[in-house]
């Protein structure tokens, strides 16, 4: 009897060690033990393994617009690959627009990180799409409200007065969505936005604004269009 709990368990034990070193490999060569695969959640899994295989299938498919839709999918690992495959990083989409200016729409922790290592592959900040509002990633960043964006392009010196198709200014574009862009109103000012600047309608940053004043009595004076009479 002894003998077959031996067995028994040197079988079970094999078993064990079978299981514990068989690799699985992904589509596009990375692998990892089934061991793992089985403490690991399985749609976290079937998740992880499938962002692996639809980068490296775009990329194996020499598709410039994998940089694109990866980006438009918030998928940091397959951006870094795409642009490492060395697709352009100022590539742009059907309607003009840059994976900068896609980035600094997403706010997510993975969105800012996409937007860093876009502008650290000299991603350039002052490309308008080709839509309507011929909007820069600055303009984009602002009216996405995404203040972290923001300061990044600014930190690389994005250019502050920067207009869209109305002339509208960033600062105009956050005066417009109202208090809740209260402190990217601050970081504009801070980093030079002119006050003074007019939309193709004749309207300052103040006259833009849908605030009730109080936010603009703490910055001076104003110019352009800017009468006492105007109030909010």
């Amino acid at each position: 009897m002894k003998m077959k709990e031996d067995k028994h368990y040197h079988q079970h034990d094999s078993k064990h060690y079978f299981l514990k070193n068989m690799p699985i490999v992904s589509a596009n060569g990375y692998s990892i033990d089934i061991w793992q695969a089985m403490l690991l959640n399985q749609e976290m899994l079937k998740n992880s393994l499938f962002q692996q295989s639809t980068s490296w299938i775009r990329l194996k498919q020499n598709d410039p617009q994998c940089l694109i839709r990866s980006v438009k999918d918030g998928d940091l690992r397959s951006v870094m690959d795409a642009v490492d495959a060395n697709i352009c990083v100022n590539l742009t989409d059907k309607k003009g627009r840059t994976a900068l200016n896609l980035s600094v729409k997403n706010a997510s922790d993975e969105g800012i990180k996409i937007t860093k290592f876009l502008l650290l592959r000299n991603a350039k900040t002052e490309i308008e799409d080709s839509t309507r509002y011929r909007r820069t990633p600055l303009l984009s960043a602002v009216k996405a409200n995404n203040l972290d964006a923001v300061r990044l392009l600014l930190d690389e010196n994005a250019y502050v007065d920067a207009t869209d198709a109305m002339g509208r200014t960033s600062l105009i574009y956050a005066a417009e969505l109202g208090y809740e862009y209260d402190d990217i109103k601050e970081l504009l000012i801070s980093n030079g936005a002119d006050k003074s600047c007019v939309d193709l309608i004749g309207r300052t940053a103040k006259l833009a604004s849908k605030d009730d004043g109080e936010f603009w009595s703490l910055f001076g004076t104003w110019g352009g269009r800017d009468y006492e009479e105007d109030m909010f």
